[in-house]
């Protein structure tokens, strides 16, 4: 239970917990504090004697983690964002940057083995058509030999795959994407994170209320946008191609001629 403790008149309370109503009040269990703590990712328990007392501060990163990790991040990940919180960050702190720190898109991507994957994909594939997924970014290859699979992204990288394209088409494709999109995210976040330094704490629990609809309108602009570019460049190309006779209508004098004979 938690101990709720009223120092003087000031009115604050005090929130102390041992390991056991930490894990009961958090939902998760005592060896997996242990092991969170052991990893840095809480703060060392204050020690009375033999008893391990844990206050708000481990429930607010134990919360954190948690919260973290339903939305995709690996432990090493979540290290380094526990890294980076202040001491006295406060509960109102920690869930500004969990809501920032939410995916933009919905989790959907599963760990397969290679025998899975082939069987999701319907048939064997060699070394060669495994990397090109890899460079295509539908997986992601895994130290102990499993990928990391978005099927939305695996389908139509498949049949790109059976058309044979060269190998260094889809590597010069994947790094112009990498390129440009890596600079438009990063010159993105420089706004919003200014704006976000300059507003107030009201202003700014407005912006983390509005962070969905801005990454809806924001995924919607950027393939909208994106969508009118390709096509527009596209257009151009296919007029500047010199391939005689192919898409032009015969002229009245060849018609005649033709007819005539």
């Amino acid at each position: 239970m938690v101990m709720s403790m009223l120092y003087g008149m000031t009115g604050v309370t005090v929130e102390e917990f041992t390991i056991d109503e930490l894990a009961a009040r958090t939902g998760t269990t005592v060896r997996t504090i242990r092991f969170y703590s052991e990893n840095g990712l809480l703060p060392p328990a204050e020690r009375r004697g033999r008893q391990a007392y844990y206050g708000a501060p481990h429930r607010i990163r134990l919360e954190l983690v948690q919260q973290l990790q339903q939305h995709g991040y690996a432990l090493a990940a979540i290290g380094k964002v526990i890294a980076r919180l202040p001491e006295n960050a406060t509960a109102h702190d920690l869930a500004v940057r969990a809501a920032l720190l939410t995916p933009w898109t919905p989790a959907e991507a599963e760990t397969l083995d290679l025998h899975t994957l082939q069987e999701r994909v319907g048939r064997s594939l060699d070394d060669r058509e495994i990397e090109l997924l890899v460079m295509i970014g539908a997986v992601q290859r895994g130290d102990d030999g499993t990928f990391t699979v978005r099927q939305s992204a695996l389908d139509p990288a498949i049949n790109l795959i059976k058309a044979d394209l060269p190998a260094d088409t889809f590597g010069t494709a994947t790094k112009i994407l990498d390129r440009h999109i890596d600079q438009m995210a990063d010159e993105l976040s420089v706004v919003a994170f200014g704006w976000m330094r300059s507003a107030g704490e009201h202003s700014l629990d407005r912006f983390v209320s509005l962070l969905p609809d801005l990454r809806q309108w924001a995924l919607h602009a950027i393939v909208d946008r994106f969508t009118e570019g390709i096509d527009k460049a596209i257009q151009e190309r296919v007029a500047e191609l010199d391939v005689p006779g192919r898409f032009d209508a015969p002229d009245a004098h060849t018609a005649d001629a033709h007819t005539a004979g």
